[in-house]
């Protein structure tokens, strides 16, 4: 059972979606070494995980990002990922071609630098170009219907979102690793292995040092691709099977 101090700072939580500690702290008055004991119980029994590393550490509530998305944005990517729906995209969002998905990447760096020290923006920004890079990189000329990749920010919500609808992870890979058993198995061999699916190139780290820069400022990276899921919260990462398929690829990074 929860104390009543961590029931409440749970409320916090819930109310503003997220909390940095200063701000539990002026509304329960309370002391620093309780507030962090408490946060760190919480963390541990699974309620709540953080984003960010000090100064700019944020707490959030554990759900699942899908079902419990407050993003209109994250809402409507996630259908066209699934369906192709044209209308669930904005023309602003869908790059065609890999110089314009380079053009509107380039310009959420001042938006991430009113946010974030210079050194991370930097380093976000180089983990989007990575992923969405891979779209143009894998499937040029093979996409599902629609051409190139999504790329969207959701200031609000201290997300960015990228998708394609394109051959999916395991296809890609499936020419230097064709005894992939599944989307999980795919996904396994991306984040930790140095692999490319256009063999017989060796691309380097790739979606390596994505999860690497993603554990080592504790950001959080969920990557839907066919049935599977690599999440990365709290510097753990986990592949896990999702119910509903994305034939291509969801990317949703959080700060």
């Amino acid at each position: 059972m929860k104390s009543d101090t961590k029931l409440k700072i749970l409320a916090i939580i819930k109310q503003n979606d997220s909390v940095r500690v200063h701000d539990i702290i002026s509304q329960l008055e309370l002391n620093h070494t309780g507030i962090f004991r408490h946060l760190l119980d919480l963390q541990l029994s699974g309620d709540i995980y953080k984003i960010g590393t000090p100064p700019f550490v944020r707490y959030f509530l554990k759900t699942n990002i899908m079902e419990d998305s407050k993003s209109e944005v994250l809402q409507n990517i996630w259908r066209w990922a699934q369906s192709g729906d044209p209308h669930a995209v904005t023309g602003d969002q869908l790059c065609p071609t890999r110089d314009v998905f380079q053009a509107r990447s380039a310009r959420l760096l001042p938006v991430l630098q009113k946010e974030l020290n210079e050194g991370l923006s930097f380093l976000l920004l180089a983990v989007v170009d990575e992923i969405g890079n891979n779209s143009y990189d894998h499937n040029l000329g093979n996409w599902i219907d629609i051409a190139g990749a999504v790329l969207a920010h959701d200031e609000t919500n201290r997300i960015i979102i990228l998708s394609d609808r394109g051959q999916g992870v395991r296809k890609t890979i499936s020419k230097v690793r064709a005894n992939l058993k599944n989307d999980e198995d795919a996904l396994q061999v991306v984040f930790t292995e140095i692999i490319s699916g256009r063999a017989p190139e060796q691309r380097g780290n790739g979606l390596k040092f994505v999860k690497k820069v993603i554990e080592e400022n504790n950001l959080m990276l969920t990557y839907f691709s066919g049935s599977g899921i690599c999440e990365i919260v709290n510097r753990k990462m986990e592949i896990k099977h999702h119910t509903n398929s994305i034939p291509g690829m969801l990317a949703v990074i959080k700060y």
